[in-house]
């Protein structure tokens, strides 16, 4: 899953996820030590496709992370604010073949990343709701380090908004 989060994410990545604009993607080139490329899209359609598996993946989903973890956002907030981040990513290769609960902690990592600008009414939410995140992983063979360790090379700079405008490097 880490591999694959990894030829995802971009620097337009990181620049939407704290609330900065496409023009800024080149602040995320290089965020504490790691590496985020430009966005790649293949020329001949590939990206696009797997783009529109992936959402779709996603959106089948949101609603049993919603309810798991009995989020108080709408679903359509949800898969708007998922499918602009998808917007910002890397698609080269095909996805993997994920089960259902894999892609709930995909759902769940998309989420997290959503809370630190683009839907901050689910900081705090989240925050309070950690202990839930074990239904969630229930049956993945991840545990919350490795969760953790997911969810910093989505968010590197952590989920404060004022503190990650300061720290890029």
């Amino acid at each position: 899953m880490w591999n694959t989060l990894f030829t995802w994410i971009s620097s337009s990545s990181l620049a939407y996820i704290y609330g900065s604009d496409e023009s800024s993607q080149e602040e995320y080139l290089l965020v504490n030590g790691r590496e985020y490329l430009h966005k790649i899209v293949l020329s001949d359609g590939r990206s696009s496709e797997i783009k529109q598996t992936l959402a779709s993946s996603l959106s089948r989903a949101l609603p049993a992370l919603v309810a798991e973890l009995r989020l108080p956002v709408p679903i359509s907030t949800l898969e708007q604010g998922v499918a602009c981040l998808l917007d910002t990513m890397s698609f080269v290769d095909p996805l993997p073949a994920f089960r259902t609960r894999q892609w709930q902690v995909v759902a769940l990592l998309f989420v997290d990343s959503l809370s630190v600008c683009r839907i901050p009414s689910l900081t705090s939410y989240l925050t309070d709701r950690r202990a839930l995140f074990h239904k969630v992983l229930h049956g993945t063979q991840l545990g919350m380090e490795e969760y953790e360790v997911l969810k910093d090379l989505m968010v590197p700079l952590g989920c404060a908004p004022q503190f990650s405008s300061q720290s890029r490097a």
